[in-house]
Formats: structure tokens, C-alpha cells, sequence
């Protein structure tokens, strides 16, 4: 069997803090789908648990798991999520072969309750929203392995012939690593469009700092630094032609002309949301007017998904650029 390692589990360590790090196994179970690796390195547990994994089980966004709460676990205590809450592919509704899936995936501290507005703003006739829930602290080369085994699994089960993904945030990250690997094994990819909201295509520079020089790392602080492995990586694979990618970008203006704070959404600059290698594959570049949370309830945005959607399933368009 192989092995997968999430990474290290996130914690807000003291100088002088001694960090013993230990490690947790997915076990065997016959609620495993067939392709999935069952023995899944996690560390920062104590003891060996077996990892709840969701493949389409209804979920109420109310949980507790789904909280703000969960979120931030995810991103520093990252073992303690999994063991607690586990990680997976959820439906908002029972599966239906009439309907497309669009798959949501968030990003740092994120959760799945801020795709609210988005999930009422699709046509719920017409598509089923689904959500991937992981903790945003690993690695996120593993986190995409494993949505890449969940979706695959649920393929073989439900036979679906298309599927698009929303990504907000480092969710874009997780989301093309997960396509890059389905474009290597896939001649025809059932995944037929990827809209990414306020992604750091080209990383977070303060990141590569923090590698060198914090006492504990955050895993995907790894696979964001911009001269890493990790994203050298993910645009060696280019998306054009089979798959349609739409970025969406925000931009952030102070009320102040003198304080204008144009070149970020007051959490990703621009410069890295329109990384050049993200856009050399985008068949639409939009920018908005929001910051790094409005831009998930924007009605601007939500008009934009929306004419994605109707265009990746009427056969796509042309290329355009443009910057409300």
C-alpha cells in the first residue's frame, strides 16, 4: 500500500515550546470505496482512529462541523478536525441523474457556510451544489489527492457525465490540483469548468518566510510559497483545452482616494490572483470591486457564475478580460 502524509497538525506555539509530533492511520473499512488509499498518514493525533469519510451523505450546514469554529480548526489543529469531523465530498439533496453536480471548495479557515449566497444563486433545477469539507492546514497536494479518490469514487458510483467545481481562496489551489491529476488519468475529463474566486495563483509571499523561520509550520504554508515545488507543479498541465477555466478576481478601494488599497482584496494582492500562468489558461478574467469575503455574496459575481455555467454547458465562448 502506499502512503499519503497530510503533514503536521497546526498549532499557536510559544518560543520555547517543545512540538512532538505523532502520527494517526486511516484504518481498513468496508465503507471505503475501491481506489481510495486506506492508509492515510495524519500527525499531531496521539493514538490511531479511523477517519470518517464522507461520499455524498446529505449534509446540514447547520452542524457543528461546518462552523467558523471547525474552520479555523482546520488550519491550526488540522489532526484534531479529522479525527473529530473527518473529511469528504457532502450533498446539500439526496443525488439526482437529472441534475449537474457544481462542487464547492473553500479556502484557509474556511468553511462551507460561506457559499450560502452562492448555492441559492445557481439553478437548483439544474444543478445539484455538492461541497468538499477538509481541514485547510494540510498539505494541499494532499488535499487534492484525496478530493481527486472521493470525486473518481463517486463517479464510478453515480456514472454522472459532467461535473463543474466553484474554488474560493486557496480552495482554486486545491481544486486545479485535483484537475491536474484527473487530466492525467482521464482522456475525456467529466469535469467540464472551474470558476475560482480571489485563488493566490502565484502564492503568498510571507509563507516562504514562515517555513524558514517559524518554530512549528503550517503544512500548506509549504505548497503556497511562490517559488515552491508545489506550484511549479500545477501549471505543467494546462487546463486548455478540455477543461474551461473563468478567474474572478477582487479588488479592494478605499473610501479614501488617498488611501486607495488597489492592488489586493485586503488579504490576496492582485499580482497574485492574476498570476500570469493562471492566466494563460482562463478563457474569462473578471475583476470586482470587493474584498476577500464580499466577493462569495456579491450579486455581480453570482451573475457571473451563473453565465459560466450556461456557458461551459452550451459549449463555451470566447476569451475576454474585463474589470467592473
Amino acid at each position: 500500500m502506499s502512503t499519503s502524509r497530510w503533514g503536521h497538525d497546526g498549532v499557536q506555539p510559544r518560543f520555547g515550546d517543545r512540538i512532538v509530533f505523532t502520527e494517526i492511520q486511516l484504518s481498513r473499512s468496508d465503507a471505503m470505496r475501491a481506489g481510495f488509499e486506506r492508509d492515510l498518514a495524519l500527525a499531531g493525533a496521539t493514538e490511531a482512529r479511523e477517519l470518517p469519510i464522507a461520499f455524498g451523505e446529505v449534509a446540514d450546514l447547520n452542524s457543528a462541523i461546518f462552523s467558523p469554529a471547525y474552520g479555523k480548526k482546520g488550519y491550526w489543529r488540522a489532526a484534531d478536525f479529522l479525527r473529530e469531523s473527518g473529511v469528504g465530498v457532502y450533498f446539500l439533496e439526496p443525488y439526482q441523474p437529472s441534475k449537474i453536480p457544481v462542487l464547492f471548495v473553500y479556502g484557509v479557515n474556511g468553511t462551507p457556510r460561506e457559499f450560502r449566497a452562492l448555492f441559492d444563486g445557481v439553478d437548483r433545477g439544474r444543478y445539484q451544489p455538492w461541497f468538499f469539507h477538509y481541514p485547510t492546514g494540510v498539505r494541499i497536494n494532499d488535499a487534492a489527492t484525496a478530493l481527486n479518490e472521493i470525486v473518481r469514487s463517486l463517479h464510478a458510483q453515480y456514472g454522472f457525465t459532467r461535473m463543474h467545481i466553484v474554488a474560493h481562496s486557496m480552495g482554486g489551489l486545491v481544486a486545479r490540483g485535483m484537475l491536474v491529476k484527473q487530466l492525467q488519468d482521464e482522456r475525456t475529463p467529466y469535469v467540464r469548468l472551474l470558476v475560482s474566486l480571489s485563488t493566490p495563483w502565484g502564492g503568498v509571499a510571507s509563507t516562504a518566510r514562515g517555513v524558514r523561520e517559524s518554530p512549528v509550520i503550517i503544512p500548506a504554508w509549504v505548497d503556497l510559497q511562490p517559488q515552491g515545488r508545489f506550484l511549479a507543479d500545477l501549471y505543467a498541465t494546462p487546463l486548455k483545452p478540455r477543461i474551461e477555466f473563468h478567474l474572478l478576481y477582487g479588488h479592494r478601494a478605499s473610501h479614501f482616494a488617498f488611501l486607495d488599497d488597489d492592488e489586493s482584496d485586503g488579504t490576496v494582492t492582485v499580482e497574485s490572483q492574476l498570476d500570469e500562468r493562471a492566466r494563460n489558461d482562463a478563457v474569462q478574467i473578471l475583476g470586482f470591486e470587493e474584498d476577500h469575503e464580499s466577493i462569495l455574496v456579491s450579486r455581480q459575481v453570482i451573475a457571473a457564475l451563473n453565465e459560466a455555467l450556461r456557458r461551459a454547458d452550451s459549449g463555451g465562448g470566447n476569451s475576454s478580460t474585463a474589470r467592473p
